[in-house]
């Protein structure tokens, strides 16, 4: 069941940064802060429906794509493969990649003669039209998967009552852990 909850927590937060992304005032926002509101949006959309081998016990993307209608499957792929293409590894989706070279009229006589311009434009704002369109998607999404997790917490609590606890094996009193993500612990997880 935690897997689900993984997987709700995931989209609650990407449907959160999406709209911020449908905010009146973005225009006002530094670019940054655009840019990293759309790339939080679609990482933590996409994050649940990817191979995760933390996250093995509930196959959040068969559950969610037995349930999408085409339109929504369209959507589901799209945001995915933002992740992918766009947000996570650089494939160069919403970048120039044109190098511009000036030469001079006559033959060059040195390098510093020459002008080369790398590529510079690059899309760090889907735009509040792609945020409209994905809102009510994402919000769909989000609402699924919080019921799977009522509906599956709901089932485990009357088996538990049906079965007066049969079988069940307490281990000991639940004390949390420290979330640790300092250098040193994460450098120490296996690849």
């Amino acid at each position: 069941m935690a897997e689900i909850g993984y997987a709700r927590r995931d989209v609650a937060k990407a449907y959160d940064f999406l709209t911020r992304c449908l905010d009146d005032n973005d225009g006002e926002r530094p670019g940054e802060c655009e840019e990293s509101l759309w790339v939080a949006a679609v990482v933590f959309y996409a994050k649940p429906f990817g191979r995760n081998d933390a996250r093995g016990a509930f196959d959040a993307n068969a559950f969610l794509n037995a349930r999408l209608s085409d339109e929504g499957r369209r959507l589901h792929e799209y945001l995915r493969r933002l992740r992918h293409r766009w947000a996570a590894h650089d494939d160069g989706l919403g970048e120039d990649k044109t190098v511009a070279i000036y030469l001079p009229p006559s033959p060059p006589r040195s390098s510093l003669e020459i002008g080369m311009h790398g590529p510079a434009r690059r899309v760090i704002s889907l735009g509040t039209d792609i945020a409209r369109q994905l809102e009510p998607h994402v919000a769909w999404v989000r609402n699924v998967l919080l019921a799977h997790e009522d509906q599956r917490r709901e089932t485990i609590a009357r088996e538990l009552i049906a079965t007066r606890f049969d079988g069940l094996c307490l281990t000991g009193v639940a004390t949390p852990a420290p979330l640790a993500v300092d250098i040193d612990s994460v450098l120490a997880l296996p690849r």
